[in-house]
């Protein structure tokens, strides 16, 4: 179960594009398109050139899945998403992806399925961030790659008033340790 919020009923359906868009000069960010280019960077060399199943947990409208496509031709791509809005985006930008409609804590996808999970900006908005962990482990091939993106609380104040639960730097290491061999933070700005 995931925290439920209406951001792309208010921001549209294909938001996240606008965000990464600099001709797009009312919703480009560039705090958003320097994270989603470092997170296509980190995919780009771990994959690369080998031929790899790739699955974006949150997918959303797909734009990451959508600059993977362009990056890494090789990736099968992969992408599960709750909101069928953002999901219909998603599967007419990228077109060649393989999508599902389902959460973060029931992936439709067997054991030691993908060899790349990635998942940016999604744990922070599950009820059960230990069973979306879990349920990564589960899909993810014997040392595979996972990546999670989340904000990182600096404060005691919450950063986002949608986000069920947001983590200090030692809790996300707690978070993630039980479910991976090895845990690499990297804070991007």
């Amino acid at each position: 179960m995931t925290n439920q919020f209406d951001k792309y009923g208010t921001r549209g359906a294909d938001y996240h594009y606008g965000m990464i868009s600099r001709m797009s000069l009312k919703s480009y960010n560039a705090s958003v398109d320097a994270r989603f280019k470092k997170l296509v960077e980190n995919v780009k060399r771990e994959a690369g050139d080998k031929r790899l199943k790739l699955l974006d947990v949150g997918c959303g409208d797909g734009v990451v899945l959508y600059l993977l496509s362009k990056e890494c031709p090789n990736l099968e791509l992969y992408g599960i998403e709750p909101v069928e809005d953002a999901l219909k985006v998603a599967k007419r930008r990228v077109p060649r992806g393989k999508f599902s409609i389902g959460t973060a804590g029931e992936l439709p996808y067997e054991n030691d399925f993908f060899d790349i999970v990635i998942s940016s900006d999604v744990i922070e908005h599950v009820d059960d961030a230990d069973k979306m962990l879990a349920e990564i482990k589960r899909v993810a091939k014997s040392g595979a790659c996972v990546i999670i993106g989340t904000p990182i609380r600096h404060s005691k104040l919450p950063i986002d008033r949608n986000h069920v639960q947001e983590w200090f730097m030692e809790d996300i290491v707690d978070l993630l340790d039980p479910h991976f061999r090895e845990t690499k933070l990297h804070e991007s700005h």
